[in-house]
Order: structure tokens, then sequence, then C-alpha cells
């Protein structure tokens, strides 16, 4: 984390002083983090949609390009299947390296993701501070206690809001759906000893920007 605090700085910067200032207005640190994620669900919004428009076009150019494949000649084997599958590639402007692009929308969210993460485990930020049943901000959120288990309730808000949103979302890509579970997984893995405010915030934001998407439709 330490060698993205320099290139994230300037994010970090202005999430502490808009977040300083909703915490100083509204007299608490737990709707300071509600409305800073409502915030950057805003800011980040266009780069967002731009990559949501990223991950149609390449869905649609892979998707055509796999029709073509899939009629080619069978006997096609080796050297000659490999030319004539990259001339439909060069066809159709796809290039099976561009796969990546296709969470390009979470990609281009990253850095907004990571400076939350930046500035709510950095110093006492949350430190002492509760909201509502969440009793320290600054620790996991410990909801369900089954003996000496505790576990951790907002993290499977996460997840189960990051799955039902690729569900529905996707709905018409499945590869990109699944790609997007898969992604909401190992978040959820991630997030499930952090932090509760920063898991707050990471809740927070996802209901914002599922909002502004459903709004977009």
């Amino acid at each position: 984390m330490d060698i993205l605090r320099v290139p994230l700085w300037p994010i970090t910067f202005l999430m502490e002083k808009i977040f300083a200032m909703y915490a100083d207005f509204s007299g608490s640190v737990g709707v300071g983090v509600l409305l800073l994620a409502a915030t950057f669900a805003i800011i980040s919004r266009p780069i967002q949609q731009y990559g949501r428009r990223l991950e149609v076009r390449i869905a649609e150019k892979n998707r055509r390009a796999r029709e073509d494949i899939s009629a080619l000649d069978s006997t096609l084997k080796g050297e000659k299947f490999f030319e004539a599958t990259d001339a439909i590639y060069l066809h159709h402007g796809f290039h099976p390296a561009y796969n990546i692009l296709s969470g390009a929308s979470f990609l281009f969210q990253l850095p907004f993701l990571i400076s939350a993460v930046l500035l709510f485990i950095d110093g006492d930020t949350l430190q002492g501070k509760s909201f509502g049943m969440i009793a320290d901000l600054s620790l996991p959120d410990d909801f369900l206690s089954m003996g000496d288990i505790a576990v951790n309730l907002l993290p499977f808000m996460v997840l189960l809001w990051s799955v039902a949103d690729a569900y529905f979302f996707y709905a018409d890509n499945l590869a990109a759906q699944r790609k997007f579970m898969f992604i909401a997984v190992v978040i959820f893995m991630l997030i499930y000893s952090m932090p509760s405010g920063l898991v707050l915030y990471w809740l927070a934001l996802s209901m914002c920007t599922s909002f502004f998407n459903k709004l977009a439709r």
C-alpha cells in the first residue's frame, strides 16, 4: 500500500477534507462516511459510465469474433487455424488481451476505493467513534456473536449487494456477470477483517453507484 500513497495522494487529500467537513457539519463520523461515499459515487460516475460503455463494446466485439471463429472450417489446424483466428480478431478490432478491460468499470473505480483504504486505515480518523450499532468504526463490526466466535455482518452485506448487482446489471452478459461475482467474493475476503467504517463506506458507495446506474438505464 505504501507505494500507492504518492500517486493517490491528491484523491486521498480531497477525501480527507470532504470527510472532515461532513463529519464536522453532521457531528457524526458515521454520517460523514456515508456522505463521503455518496459524494464520490457522484464524482466517479462519469469515469465509471465510460468504463461500462467500454465493457459493452469489448463484449460485443468478442461475441462477434467468437461467432466467426466457431464457424471456421473444422479441418483448419495448427498455424492455419491461428492465422485464421488472428485475421478474425483483426477484422473485428479485438485482441484477447482486451479481455482485461471487460471489468473496466471496476478497474477505473479502484483508485477511489484504495484511496478510501488509505484514508480510513491510517491515523485515528475512526478510532473510538461509534455509529448506530457499531461500537467502534475502527474495528470490525462483530455484529453477530456465537460463543467465542464473532461474525462481521457488513462484509456479508457488501458481498450480497455486489452479487445481486452483478446478477441484474449484467443479466445479458453472463461472462461479465461471472467475472463481477468472482470480484465480489475476492473483495469480501479482503475486507472481512477491515475497519467497519471502511466497509460501511464500501457498502454505501456500492449502493449509491447501483442507484445511479439504474437511473441511467
